[in-house]
């Protein structure tokens, strides 16, 4: 199904002229810049020398209609952007003390299914910069090193913030309505949890059953109101945008609202997207330029959001005791099974050319890994066997994450 572009904008702003350019990377919806190529700047945009459309079929785009998926997931994004609209907005202030920039909402329209957005510039995504980064080359100099550990530090600052408790308190008392995003439950049941039964089986994972009633049950698990957060609820490296020079302090924007919900943040947002780096970490060979970059980030990622967040990771309204030290372990076991769980489903779906030296199963052993230390539960977990082996950790990903929750 395609959307024509050019018709919506000459109805929505007939005296101003544009061209159309398709833009890729979005797998849900259908993407287009549309540049003003009139010379007044009178119009519905006025000031706006560009502008990015989205258009959401009926399905996930970039699969088609065996994948449906309902178009009010606009309806989400667009709520979850006027969070960000200064000044009154809840989560505002983000975009200040966070230097990451959110697109501004210009206009809805809700019966074509269409988001007008500010165009934040020209662009790319998180996992392209990162490729730019050789594979050849054996390490970083101090710039290129300090750069890709700034743009981690500002990631992990800006979603410690998004998914601190009292965010998410500021935005249920300014919106009505539930914010649990329904309509994402079933889409990812479907297309991330079900499927890894038989990625386990067919990569031959022992227990590949009891690791996959893990994934299961942590999905279906009831979230207890101290667990949750705000969050993007999709968060993969192509959900953020970046200029492609600058020493760190270059444009950074979060996009991809439309599977924000009340729901995971550390145990979420973070291992999921810590899982795709992770995966491009194991196929950088050791000690190359792409591989100390993506070490940067991620390292820098981890601990602005552990700093970040040590003062309510893991808190609860009790003070101190069991409850807290419960709850903090179930954080830490559901972000392993989070993290296992992405690892798999993105070695599986990967085609990418920087995998061509690892093997898909090596990657999907990696994933088990997580699922299996994991444990049955909580204390099965912590048990002194399955504690030192989950010290070993590969990189310390999730370790470093949820320091706070372990110490």
């Amino acid at each position: 199904m395609s959307f024509d572009f050019c018709a919506f904008l000459c109805k929505l702003d007939p005296f101003v002229e544009y061209e159309f350019q398709s833009l890729s990377g979005g797998l849900i919806n259908i993407t287009v810049r549309a540049t003003k190529t009139s010379h007044s700047d009178a119009g519905k945009f006025s000031g706006q020398g560009s502008l990015i459309l989205k258009y959401a079929p009926p399905f996930i785009a970039a699969i088609g209609e065996e994948a449906p998926f309902s178009q009010t997931r606009q309806d989400v994004e667009a709520r979850a952007l006027a969070l960000f609209e200064p000044p009154n907005g809840p989560l505002s202030e983000l975009r200040q003390s966070t230097s990451i920039s959110v697109p501004l909402l210009l206009h809805y329209d809700a019966q074509e299914h269409v988001l007008v957005f500010e165009d934040l510039g020209r662009l790319e995504t998180l996992d392209n910069y990162l490729a730019a980064y050789s594979r050849e080359k054996l390490g970083l100099d101090t710039k290129e090193w300090e750069t890709c550990h700034q743009l981690g530090y500002r990631i992990g600052e800006f979603f410690a913030k998004l998914h601190n408790l009292r965010s998410l308190k500021e935005i249920q008392a300014s919106v009505s309505g539930d914010l649990s995003n329904s309509l994402t439950r079933n889409l990812v049941l479907r297309h991330a949890v079900l499927p890894i039964k038989n990625h386990l089986l067919e990569y031959k994972i022992p227990d590949a059953e009891t690791l996959f009633a893990r994934v299961l049950d942590d999905y279906h698990r009831h979230d207890l109101p101290d667990e949750l957060s705000f969050g993007l609820g999709d968060f993969t490296p192509s959900a953020v945008l970046l200029e492609a020079t600058g020493d760190g302090k270059q444009r950074v924007a979060v996009i991809d609202w439309e599977f924000s919900r009340e729901g995971r943040g550390p145990h979420g947002d973070m291992a999921q997207f810590l899982a795709a780096l992770h995966l491009l970490l194991l196929a950088a060979p050791s000690g190359s330029s792409s591989f100390m970059a993506i070490e940067a980030l991620v390292r820098a990622t981890c601990s602005a959001y552990c700093r970040q967040s040590s003062s309510w990771l893991g808190q609860t309204r009790f003070n101190s005791g069991t409850v807290t030290r419960d709850l903090r372990l179930r954080l830490l076991r559901s972000a392993l099974i989070m993290h296992g769980r992405e690892i798999i489903n993105g070695a599986v779906k990967c085609d990418c050319e920087w995998s061509r030296n690892l093997s898909v199963g090596s990657m999907v052993r990696v994933g088990a890994w997580y699922l299996e230390r994991a444990g049955n539960d909580v204390e099965d977990m912590i048990s002194d066997a399955n504690w030192f082996e989950l010290l070993k950790e590969d990189n310390r990903i999730i370790l470093d994450l949820m320091r706070e929750v372990i110490n």
